[in-house]
């Protein structure tokens, strides 16, 4: 039953994407820049974010997040570059098109990881097996 919630929390996100693509290109367009849109997406995020730890009083441990190798620290450069995309292929390509490339990408990726490098939280790196699910 607890996997269930964590599927259920997976789908919620996944689902939400394609909504944040559509609200992102609209203020691309009202901006006329793609590149603004995607901060002022980071900036109203970020207000978020720091909102929901502050209200549930998140703790962190900076010596681990110090320790930890420059590769990890690139999710940002990453998270900026996917949503500039997202925002000039979106009106391009429109949403079911665009969204089906994405997906496509995330799920290409997502096994060449599970089966070569592991960037991975958990020891749980998916066998040959489990990762032709996604094929």
């Amino acid at each position: 039953m607890a996997k269930l919630i964590w599927i259920l929390m997976a789908l919620a996100a996944g689902s939400a994407l394609p909504l944040q693509g559509g609200v992102n290109a609209k203020l691309g367009k009202a901006g006329a820049s793609s590149a603004h849109a995607a901060f002022i997406s980071f900036a109203v995020g970020t207000v978020a974010l720091l909102s929901y730890i502050l209200l549930t009083r998140q703790a962190v441990i900076w010596t681990g997040i110090k320790q930890l190798p420059p590769k990890y620290w690139i999710g940002g450069i990453l998270e900026a570059t996917y949503e500039t995309i997202v925002i000039l292929v979106f009106p391009k390509l429109g949403p079911g098109f665009a969204f089906s490339l994405i997906v496509a990408g995330q799920m290409a990726m997502a096994f060449f990881w599970s089966t070569t490098i592991s960037l991975s939280l958990s020891n749980n790196r998916s066998a040959w097996g489990g990762s032709w699910g996604s094929c």
